[in-house]
């Protein structure tokens, strides 16, 4: 069914008259402009694939996953991530509208299964930025300190770690994080791309600091310097005492530690939420998914090399077991980005590194508030939530009061997180089992794409097939195969902790909420006339 002139979804006959007037729709257009390009996008993306962050799992990977490769995991998981970008892009393409998932699983499954998917990753995803901006002082800003003090040996810093960890500091900083970046989305896409294309650059060459100082030396020298703080034999030693079972050349362990680094990598595709946008969105998402995918792999997949060659698999499993224990010889917990700075005591690439670090958690933020805008306001112009959350500023073309909002539950989940007895906080590790649920339902909803909805398949420009087969449906297919198996190795790895009882009680009822917000919204617009379900007939306005 195509659009009449007024951009409008036409109304049942037997619908009232101030209904069919007024349209499905809250209004004609959205507001929003097609300002992001090709650059923007990848800049998003990679955002938040967060390189920093990845870097993180590779001192976790090998005490969870004995003999695992570092190197190897990333390769795979690289590959495992090709498929579900490439159905995301095609997808975006063939559905150039903000809001991302909602709109394609809503408009080729059914409304409510689109909204309950999609509701789902949103609060997920909401709540887990909402730590990090608790992170950006409790853990970036403090262990970026604490590195910088302990191979200084600054009491100061060291004193000043501890104090910015503290949950007033969380809390006081985290909210200031906050309320700057409502600030700054609420005031267009064009400046806050701008900003977050600074945070990301200053990310980078942190990064870039990390890559030089690793490269520069080996082994030995990492051995050397490690005895400035303990006895690295004496560490690789105590590790089968405190639980860890060393290994080599694991295929298998490799292979299972794929949704470690897939909790970067697999999140290339955000830029999709804000396909209303995206200027030229087919060519646009298709380069900037799969290169966000790339350059972030290439780069993970160095630090991880790097990793092995340098600090040694062993050494990185022993000294995660033995910080569980009173025989951890450090005053900071293991962490990448300490032992890397272990390797130099040139101040300027200390602090590049600590700001790098600090930098890689503030560049997450912005995408969030785009993710979850651009959601919030797709919900809106279908009426499934409050029509004024679809309003747009026609000066700076963002939608404020949504921007408004998301702050706000930001802000409520850090609260959450910081001040909550820590077991009520455990699944926040489930969150990645969440996402995968409604990645899998996009998937299911990519697989019959053509056959589904074959009026919006013919007009995509992304169109094209393998044997017959469409490649949005193998695509999809692959990547139903790799979200299932992601979502098995979360429920079944206790070392992951995704599977916790609080998590798996928060699954179903994060699931449960948006039906009913459904429901009820479903039966209000059936009282004005208008039947909400028919929102899965066209794509909604530009």
């Amino acid at each position: 069914m195509a659009h009449d002139a007024s951009g409008t979804f036409p109304v049942p006959e037997q619908a009232p008259a101030a209904a069919a007037s007024e349209g499905f729709y809250t209004r004609k257009a959205t507001g929003l402009v097609r300002r992001i390009g090709v650059g923007n996008a990848l800049v998003m993306n990679l955002a938040f694939v967060n390189i920093a962050l990845g870097a993180l799992t590779f001192t976790v990977a090998p005490f969870a996953f004995p003999g695992a490769s570092l190197f190897w995991v990333v390769i795979l998981t690289m590959a495992f991530s090709v498929a579900p970008a490439l159905m995301y892009a095609v997808l975006s393409g063939s559905m150039p509208r903000s809001g991302g998932d909602y709109v394609f699983v809503s408009r080729i499954l059914h409304p409510l299964v689109g909204f309950a998917a999609n509701f789902n990753t949103t609060v997920w995803t909401t709540f887990f930025t909402g730590i990090l901006c608790s992170w950006v002082a409790g853990f970036a800003s403090s262990s970026a300190l604490l590195t910088i003090g302990t191979v200084l040996d600054s009491q100061s810093m060291i004193d000043w770690s501890a104090r910015v960890a503290t949950k007033g500091w969380q809390f006081g900083v985290g909210l200031g994080t906050i309320i700057v970046f409502t600030i700054l989305v609420s005031l267009g896409t064009r400046i806050t791309f701008r900003v977050l294309g600074v945070i990301f650059g200053l990310m980078i060459v942190g990064q870039i600091a990390a890559i030089a100082v690793l490269a520069a030396n080996g082994h030995s020298d990492f051995v050397q310097a490690f005895g400035d703080y303990g006895d690295y034999d004496k560490v690789v030693a105590g590790g089968p005492d405190a639980g860890f079972t060393a290994s080599s050349g694991s295929a298998a362990a490799t292979f299972a530690a794929i949704p470690l680094v897939f909790s970067s990598l697999g999140f290339a595709i955000v830029s999709n939420y804000v396909s209303g946008e995206v200027k030229q969105a087919a060519k646009t998402q298709l380069y900037s998914m799969l290169g966000a995918v790339a350059v972030g792999g290439v780069v993970l997949a160095i630090f991880g090399a790097l990793a092995e060659r340098t600090f040694g698999s062993e050494f990185l499993g022993s000294i995660q077991a033995l910080s569980f224990t009173d025989d951890y010889p450090l005053n900071a917990p293991p962490f990448f980005y300490l032992f890397v700075s272990m390797l130099t005591h040139n101040i300027p690439l200390l602090c590049l590194i600590g700001a790098g670090f600090v930098f890689a958690i503030v560049a997450n933020i912005p995408p969030q508030f785009l993710i979850d805008t651009r959601t919030v306001l797709a919900w809106s112009f279908d009426r499934v939530v409050p029509m004024r959350l679809s309003s747009v500023n026609p000066r700076t073309a963002s939608p404020i009061f949504a921007t408004v909002v998301t702050g706000l539950f930001m802000a409520g989940f850090m609260a959450f997180f910081i001040y909550v007895p820590s077991k009520w906080t455990s699944f926040v590790f489930t969150a990645g089992i969440g996402s995968y649920l409604t990645f899998f339902i996009v998937s299911v909803a990519g697989a019959i794409f053509p056959w589904r909805r074959p009026d919006i398949y013919a007009a995509s420009p992304l169109r094209s097939s393998v044997l017959g087969m469409p490649v949005i449906t193998i695509a999809s297919v692959f990547s139903a195969a790799i979200y299932s198996l992601l979502i098995y190795y979360l429920l079944t790895n206790d070392e992951l902790g995704a599977n916790s009882t609080q998590g798996l009680v928060a699954l179903p009822i994060v699931f449960a909420i948006p039906v009913v917000i459904y429901v009820v919204a479903a039966v209000v617009n059936r009282r004005r006339g208008i039947d909400v379900a028919l929102a899965h007939q066209e794509l909604p306005p530009e």
